[in-house]
């Protein structure tokens, strides 16, 4: 099955914003020797603007399905394998990036997936977005979610600028 991560002509200003983001990420498969048990461990940096949510998430999805094949790729089973995803996802717990990657789903309809500032269209997943892993934060499930993990002055500012 086909995943294009655009399905619709969209603002040439926002694939050019998208296309210069050089963000990365790093999967590694650990076994430890006696037990032969397996872990995979992955590390991104998402872009760090809070008004290109949809940057953002798209870079998510296209992190996620990746992982996702490199597990596959490496004849792991999904549902079974540990997980650690760590990073800089430069985003709060009430986006649509943290929901994604911690509910296993995005709505079509949801904000993150608005490219408005480059016009009115939207990246077109008609049911919205997906991965299979069973993601869940470490913050959530122990001590509970800070509003951020990035605190400098310039994102918390923009953040102010970008929600009015």
């Amino acid at each position: 099955m086909k995943d294009p991560i655009f399905t619709q002509r969209i603002n040439s200003k926002f694939l050019f914003n998208f296309a210069k983001r050089d963000h990365v990420a790093l999967f590694c498969l650990f076994e430890e020797n006696q037990t032969r048990k397996q872990v995979v461990v992955a590390n991104t940096h998402l872009y760090w603007r809070p008004e290109h949510t949809a940057i953002k998430t798209i870079q998510a999805k296209m992190l996620l399905k990746s992982l996702q094949q490199f597990i596959e790729q490496n004849k792991l089973d999904i549902e079974e394998t540990p997980v650690v995803l760590c990073g800089d996802f430069n985003s709060q717990p009430s986006s649509g990036v943290y929901n994604f990657i911690v509910s296993g789903e995005l709505d079509s309809q949801s904000p993150d997936l608005t490219f408005d500032d480059y016009g009115t269209q939207r990246v077109a997943w008609e049911r919205g977005i997906q991965h299979k892993l069973d993601l869940k934060s470490a913050y959530g499930n122990t001590i509970g979610e800070p509003w951020t993990t990035n605190h400098t002055s310039t994102f918390w500012l923009a953040g102010k600028v970008a929600s009015g």
